[in-house]
């Protein structure tokens, strides 16, 4: 096909010869945002256990409970594309390989973080008043032997999800490692989904549209089936299949199916009508030239974008459905930010700031309960009224530039250290070894197989 009329606005490159890892644009600007929603959120419930207010009402509870189901959704997506893709050109997954380039990313900031919450938690506990909180019940708490151990075996396992649903926790997990909880559920997501894919690879398809219908189906269950677990289906990893599902299920979609097809053709008609003899063609104006193309793509992601927006950022609520209005949202921002032609780019999502800070989230995220905290107790302080409007805007503010901080000293002198591994890891897939350049290199479309 003459590339003159093919839509180049649905693809995206791969970025590095010989890596499984494809650069999808204007991902790491939201990664950032979403971690920005959770300490949004994690900032009010911290100021509410000190002063029983909620200072960033109606949107920081909704705002950190997408931002939390957002990274389900794109973990699932991003995994899944990338297995996909191996399966693809190597008809395998290599299992070790993947398992270890996990380990590298996410092992070291979290045995780091976790071991030093674990180990210096009755400090933290003490120093920041957390055991005159909620209405005193734990001032007379010590950490003692047995929570330590306690809380040792359930972060060495990578299931504080299970230690919280369980009620297992204590003033020191859940200040310290509490947040950990979304960092055990991927993790765990991982232990089973790439050999899941393994086995089943030539039915990927069918043990996606398995893993959604079994997510939906547990968060549809009521409450007191999971009775005396009442936090069970928000912490469960099977509950949260809908969203990893509903990820993998659009990485699928983009490598097995195509409108591109259908936009090659759309353009080619419209050239035929511009120079075919009949009179008929003559007579009919065009409208599918590529600008206009162009513009009908950006328009239907505005109508499909505004309600999105409007219910995250209103006073809108779907209650019991939030897990499906939150998915499915993540999915349809996923879907409008990878498009060549995105109007999140209006967003500057790909500016060198936003893209490192998505690059260092993973940092933000683990460092931002200390930081809230510490920047409430700088503030406190320093003399600043603590239920003034100032101080609820800057314990945000200062919060999370400290997470940032932080997170950026981390990247640049630890977690570099174990990322530069990841690149060093040679193709153990004697298929794999066997692929060309032109291969390794190509363009893959977003909407073509």
């Amino acid at each position: 096909m003459n590339s003159e009329y093919t839509p180049q606005y649905f693809t995206i490159k791969n970025v590095k010869k010989n890596t499984p890892e494809l650069y999808f644009k204007n991902l790491d600007g939201l990664r950032f945002l979403a971690a920005f929603a959770v300490i949004i959120g994690h900032a009010q419930h911290l100021i509410h256990q000190y002063q029983g207010y909620y200072p960033y009402q109606p949107y920081a509870n909704k705002l950190a409970s997408f931002g939390v189901d957002f990274f389900f959704v794109l973990s699932g997506f991003l995994i899944s594309h990338l297995l996909m893709q191996e399966i693809r050109e190597t008809a395998t997954i290599n299992i070790r390989h993947f398992y270890f380039r996990r380990v590298l990313r996410i092992f070291p900031l979290y045995f780091l973080v976790g071991l030093i919450g674990v180990f210096t938690g009755g400090f933290w506990v003490a120093y920041f008043d957390y055991l005159s909180l909620n209405d005193g019940k734990y001032i007379d708490y010590v950490y003692n032997q047995a929570d330590f151990f306690k809380n040792l075996f359930f972060l060495g396992t990578f299931s504080i999800n299970i230690q919280t649903f369980l009620g297992f926790h204590n003033p020191v997990s859940s200040l310290n490692v509490g947040h950990f909880w979304s960092l055990a559920v991927e993790e765990q997501f991982y232990l089973i989904w790439a050999p899941t894919l393994y086995v089943f690879r030539r039915y990927v398809g069918v043990v996606i549209l398995i893993f959604i219908g079994l997510g939906f189906y547990l968060n549809n269950l009521p409450a007191a089936t999971f009775s005396p677990y009442s936090q069970f289906q928000y912490y469960f990893l099977g509950n949260r299949f809908w969203y990893f599902g509903l990820g993998a299920g659009f990485a699928w979609w983009i490598q097995y199916f195509s409108i591109k097809l259908l936009l090659d053709k759309v353009l080619i008609f419209s050239q035929k009508i511009k120079t075919h003899p009949s009179r008929l063609y003559r007579d009919v104006p065009s409208v599918f030239s590529r600008k206009s193309l162009i513009f009908i793509v950006l328009s239907i992601q505005l109508v499909c974008l505004v309600p999105a927006l409007y219910y995250l950022l209103g006073n809108a609520h779907a209650h019991e459905n939030e897990y499906i209005v939150n998915a499915l949202i993540a999915v349809l921002i996923i879907a409008i930010a990878i498009a060549e032609y995105s109007i999140l780019s209006a967003l500057f999502l790909e500016n060198k700031v936003l893209k490192y800070l998505g690059k260092i989230s993973y940092g933000i995220y683990m460092f931002h309960i200390f930081s809230i905290l510490l920047t409430y107790k700088i503030l406190k302080n320093v003399g600043i009224v603590e239920k003034s409007a100032l101080f609820h805007a800057l314990c945000l503010i200062v919060g999370t530039l400290i997470s940032i901080g932080l997170a950026a000293l981390s990247y640049a002198f630890f977690e570099k250290q174990f990322l530069v591994l990841k690149h060093k890891i040679k193709p153990q897939n004697n298929e794999l070894e066997k692929l060309d350049e032109s291969k390794s290199a190509k363009s893959i479309y977003i909407f073509n197989n």
